[in-house]
Order: structure tokens, then sequence, then C-alpha cells
């Protein structure tokens, strides 16, 4: 079954709300240590939904499922990047060969700073204030949500992409749409430009929306809790 507007808002919480003043970041950290905090487990033995930040909900909240936002990590294959400024704006886009600049292109590796390879094909970095990532047809990225989702133990949610990104041939999840009770973390959008024009990434865009069904009882053992949960805290 699956929740209306009104059971999901009755639910929500941001941290702030069970007592627990510390960042989201070092709330993940803790997590992915499994070094759970107590006022989180309480509250989601509650059924209480964790969303932080909570989201302008007159805006956000749907008939059935709450809207979330791009945030800054982003995980890119391991291409030729540029920063170039294009009216006033930041843009990280593909390396553009212009013979007539006498290659004064800089490419990403000579400007920004906080850049990890995570393997041969991929890498990540964290988009600064200012600046949009500029996605070509045809390429996927990861990007985490602003939103640090926590799932309570008798719920499991699904992410879908918003409808007006969709009519542009914008995907936000390839195949890992489904969510288990317990998952506490950034959620992971695998955003691919399947259009026909490249489509500028924003940090605070409303990208995707997360609904969420009623289990038949809390799980035995929820995602947070389980060993060798690869996502767990995921930050």
């Amino acid at each position: 079954m699956k929740l209306a507007d009104k059971e999901i808002k009755k639910r929500l919480r941001a941290f702030s709300d069970i007592g627990l003043d510390s960042s989201p970041e070092e709330i993940m950290e803790r997590i992915s240590k499994k070094d759970i905090p107590k006022k989180l487990d309480t509250s989601l033995k509650k059924g209480e939904i964790i969303i932080d930040p909570m989201p302008d909900l007159d805006i956000y909240l749907g008939p059935s499922s709450i809207d979330l936002d791009l945030g800054r990590k982003l995980e890119v294959p391991d291409v030729p990047l540029e920063i170039v400024k294009i009216n006033n704006e930041i843009v990280i886009r593909l390396f553009v060969v212009d013979f007539r600049d006498n290659h004064h292109n800089r490419s990403l590796l000579e400007q920004h700073t906080g850049i990890t390879q995570i393997d041969q094909s991929w890498k990540r970095f964290d988009l600064k204030n200012g600046e949009i990532f500029e996605l070509p047809v045809g390429m996927q990225v990861n990007i985490f949500t602003k939103q640090v989702i926590c799932i309570p133990y008798n719920l499991e949610a699904n992410l879908d992409g918003r409808s007006c990104f969709a009519r542009k041939g914008i995907t936000t999840h390839i195949t890992s749409s489904r969510f288990d009770a317990g998952f506490c973390g950034f959620l992971t959008l695998e955003v691919k430009n399947g259009g026909s024009c490249n489509l500028n990434l924003v940090p605070g865009m409303r990208i995707a929306s997360l609904s969420f069904n009623q289990l038949t009882s809390e799980v035995s053992v929820p995602y947070l809790k389980k060993k060798g949960a690869k996502f767990s805290g995921q930050h």
C-alpha cells in the first residue's frame, strides 16, 4: 500500500526534530561504521521518515510522493573535462578543442581541487558554489541528492524521475529504484541524457521524487544494521 500525502507529512522528521544536532554528513559517517545513534534507531522503529534538510512541503510534497533536489557530489566517467565561463556562469563540460583559442582552454584537473579517482573509469568531485555541470547527450553521471533519507523499518521507498525531465529524454535512475527498509544515506541518482540537447545540472534543482510503500510488518534486519550493507550511511 502506497502512502498518501497526509500520511507522509505526518511521519516526516528532520534530524533536529528527533534530537540529533550533528550534520547529516557526520551522522552518515557514524552509520557507515555501524555506530547507529539511539535516537535515530528509535525514530525509525516508530515508523518516522527522516529527510534532512527538510524541503518546503507546500512545493515538494505531492499526492503520494515527495520531490528531492540534486546535491553537489558528482561521479563522472573519466573523460577530458574543462571549466569555462559562459554568460557569467561557471560551466564544467566535455573538453572542447578550439584551434582559434591557441589551446588556452584549461582542464578540470588544472582548476578544480578535491577530485578523487574512484577507479580507472570514474572520478568524483563536488560542484562548488556557482558551478554547473553540462551533461552531454548520451552520457551518464551519478549525483547524490541534497537530502539525506532514512527509511523506517516498516516501509520501502521507490525513486522516480519527474515527468518534465522524462519528456526531454532524461532518466534519473537506471535500475536501482528501490530502497529497503532501514536504508539511511544520500540517494544516488543515475542521471543519463537520452535526449537531443545537452542538460545543465545545477545543485538544488528538483529532479526526482520518492514514494513509500507500507510493509506487512517491521523487517527483521533493517538495511543499516545488515552485515555487508555496501551503501549504508552513503555520503
